[in-house]
């Protein structure tokens, strides 16, 4: 959907991003983000970076969160309070 999201001709590709993450539950969003940091997701983890698709990721269904959040750039987590990211490099 986000590739779907990123070629279209949409004016409003964060709104429409959003709406879809909106849609995710904690664990959904977790398979993901692995997904995205696995050799699999090499064209969606920068989709995920892009639109912030992690924000709302709690970071307790990480598996190994502190080690976990350094396979993407800070921007996947948008504007995530940065205390949530307090311990996790």
């Amino acid at each position: 959907m986000i590739g779907f999201i990123e070629e279209s001709r949409l004016a409003n590709k964060r709104e429409y991003s959003g709406i879809f993450r909106a849609q995710l539950s904690n664990p959904e969003l977790a398979l993901l983000f692995y997904n995205g940091a696995s050799p699999w997701g090499k064209k969606f983890k920068p989709l995920a970076e892009k639109y912030a698709l992690f924000e709302h990721l709690e970071l307790s269904q990480l598996v190994r969160a502190e080690e976990d959040v350094k396979f993407y750039d800070r921007k996947a987590f948008g504007d995530n309070d940065m205390q949530t990211f307090a311990g996790y490099g």
